[in-house]
């Protein structure tokens, strides 16, 4: 998978890891890039939400019961969990578990939830190919991202605030 991004990148004019370092989600082609997504960069542990974990109908009720084991309903949490079965790899757990019922975060589930994105997520889930090739094509449009400075833009200290 790598090897097919790394080529389709250093085609393009740069290598693979300065397109990576661009990585963000946008689309890819006609269709919305839901493979940065899932993407292992992005498979860092964060605390878990326990809104969707207590109270979320659109949850399989056995992962439900096994986050909560880890995540009080009570107190401070600091647990940590991984957005997939298998952060240490590149590959489509990510999308079988949506599939499934079992994304961790309220925005995750949200991309299989009876919405636009249900039919890339089905596809993604059982076509490892498919993935890799948006991500690889989503990842060399974003590394071709200019941003925009000056007068006509800011590079924001803090995403969430403008610049004084």
């Amino acid at each position: 998978m790598a090897d097919i991004a790394a080529r389709r990148a250093i085609i393009e004019g740069a290598t693979w890891e300065d397109r990576l370092d661009h990585s963000q989600s946008f689309t890819s082609g006609s269709r919305p890039s839901i493979s940065i997504h899932g993407s292992p960069c992005l498979n860092q542990q964060l605390q878990e939400s326990r809104n969707r974990t207590y109270s979320a109908t659109n949850i399989d009720p056995a992962f439900a019961k096994q986050r909560q084991t880890t995540c009080p309903l009570i107190g401070r949490n600091t647990t940590l969990s991984p957005l997939d079965t298998t952060p240490a790899f590149f590959e489509t757990a990510y999308f079988k578990n949506l599939v499934k019922q079992r994304g961790l975060l309220i925005s995750d589930q949200a991309l299989f939830n009876g919405g636009s994105t249900d039919d890339l997520v089905k596809i993604y889930s059982t076509n490892p190919k498919a993935f890799w090739n948006d991500f690889a094509e989503s990842t060399i449009k974003m590394g071709n991202i200019k941003p925009l400075t000056g007068n006509q833009g800011q590079i924001r200290t803090n995403c969430g605030k403008v610049n004084y």
